[in-house]
């Protein structure tokens, strides 16, 4: 006679906000610089905006959440959790703002791997690598790559309006 399967762990949901408290409190002052770099430059505006389709993107699969839940990983998420303290030990050395909100990510992926496991980091991995879109280029890396394509992009409207006839 075979085993009985393991029973997939209930999920103590309360976990997420009492983390997402905790994570508010360490990140403050990158949240703080996150908002005021969207509200202040306006190629940044849209940062507000991708918190909320991330979530948006794990809403919807909201229909089977409750499988996706494993057993919690604790040792791999305080591995996580060591990288990221080394992260905001060097962003905060170097005032490197755009590291210490990459940590910010990454401390969230490492709760999410905590309370659900590796099956909700599974089904969640989109909705976490999107958060990435909200962190603003660096100034160099926004030079050389931003210039080039509002070059292109000036080029390509340019060729397209005199096509169509205009001046």
């Amino acid at each position: 006679m075979l085993p009985p399967l393991p029973a997939t762990p209930k999920p103590n949901l309360w976990l997420f906000p009492a983390a997402a408290a905790i994570l508010f409190w360490a990140f403050y002052p990158t949240l703080d610089w996150l908002i005021t770099r969207w509200t202040k430059d306006s190629s940044y505006s849209h940062g507000f905006l991708v918190p909320l389709v991330a979530g948006l993107m794990i809403y919807l699969k909201r229909d089977s959440i409750r499988s996706w839940f494993s057993q919690p990983q604790l040792f791999p998420a305080l591995g996580v959790f060591a990288v990221v303290l080394a992260m905001r030990f060097i962003a905060g050395g170097l005032l490197f703002n755009q590291l210490d909100a990459i940590a910010l990510v990454l401390s969230i992926a490492a709760t999410v791997l905590a309370i659900g496991g590796w099956t909700l980091v599974k089904n969640c991995w989109q909705g976490l690598v999107f958060l990435l879109f909200m962190i603003p280029l660096t100034y160099e890396m926004e030079q050389n790559v931003g210039g080039p394509l509002k070059q292109m992009a000036t080029l390509g409207s340019t060729f397209l309006l005199q096509t169509l006839g205009y001046p």
